[in-house]
């Protein structure tokens, strides 16, 4: 039962997110990952994380990357939703 209720947040709180940052539409499941390892770890042009965000034309250079992130999944998400529709509104 904590597994669904968690699995049941989780989902709630992506949908959440959806609608606000629209970016977030476009990847799912370990790509989210792939973004915020790129982002934060300034990875080379040969990484999966630089080409998914050219895929949805976003300038990874142009990402200002917060100087902490959480641990928590829903913040990282959100932070990383938020990251992307700044980069968007700078272009």
């Amino acid at each position: 039962t904590t597994l669904a209720n968690l699995h049941h947040s989780w989902e709630k709180k992506l949908l959440s997110l959806y609608e606000i940052y629209n970016d977030l539409t476009y990847f799912a499941g370990d790509q989210f990952q792939l973004i915020e390892d790129y982002i934060y770890n300034s990875l080379s042009v040969t990484d999966p994380g630089y080409h998914l965000l050219r895929c949805i034309d976003i300038d990874p250079k142009s990402i200002r990357k917060l100087d902490k992130t959480s641990e928590q999944p829903e913040d990282r998400l959100e932070n990383l939703g938020n990251l992307l529709s700044k980069s968007r509104e700078e272009v």
